[in-house]
């Protein structure tokens, strides 16, 4: 982790999206499902990396969760 505070970018897996975020998988979906009562639309957005696959920019993600600590949000809820 202390190579992701230097700036490095790495591509996350759901795994481990689900473990910086303390989400569970259904709720990384949800946030990023329009129809969904917990969708967000400032949730980082999951590009392809292959046909059955997809990932998340460690930046954005990173930026993400600090941006919730500045405006005291503790929970992520579901």
């Amino acid at each position: 982790m202390s190579n992701q505070n230097q700036g490095t970018r790495r591509v996350l897996r759901i795994k481990e999206v689900c473990e910086r975020t303390g989400l569970s998988r259904s709720g990384i979906y949800d946030r990023l499902n329009p129809g969904s009562k917990y969708y967000q639309p400032d949730f980082p957005k999951r590009f392809k990396l292959g046909v059955h696959s997809v990932g998340w920019d460690s930046a954005e993600i990173e930026r993400w969760i600090a941006e919730r600590k500045e405006n005291g949000i503790v929970g992520t809820g579901h």
